[in-house]
């Protein structure tokens, strides 16, 4: 309840230019808001601000955020250029997760709208 109040103001805690690591650590708490418009409009702002600096992130960052991601496709449309921007970054930084992590993320981002293989799978990600 209390995050949903705070919804308003996510506009103005983003234009101060928050690190990319904190913008997703706010969308990651909105899994758990209800889905509302004003949670709608927050999560796209987060998408907008993480799309453009997804290079910023570690994959142990970008994995749980495909999953989150998922999870919130039920009912927010994930914008496609965040789905991009995710795939393209774990796909410059796969090596630098163990093997079979990759699939987890890839998985999670068919789930928010990526067509199957935006995200190329090598064999090493598919093993468990």
């Amino acid at each position: 309840m209390r995050l949903q109040q705070l919804l308003p103001d996510v506009g103005v805690a983003l234009r101060s230019k928050p690190t990319c690591v904190t913008t997703v650590q706010f969308l990651h708490s909105l899994v758990f808001c209800p889905a509302s418009e004003e949670r709608d409009v927050a999560l796209t702002m987060c998408a907008e601000h993480i799309a453009e600096q997804a290079c910023d992130l570690s994959t142990a960052t970008m994995v749980p955020l495909t999953e989150s991601l998922a999870t919130l496709a039920d009912h927010w449309t994930v914008p496609p250029k965040l789905v991009l921007a995710l795939a393209r970054q774990l796909d410059i930084k796969r090596y630098d997760v163990r093997p079979g992590i990759l699939f987890r993320a890839a998985r999670a981002l068919e789930a928010s709208g990526a067509e199957a293989g935006t995200l190329r799978l090598e064999p090493r990600d598919l093993q468990q």
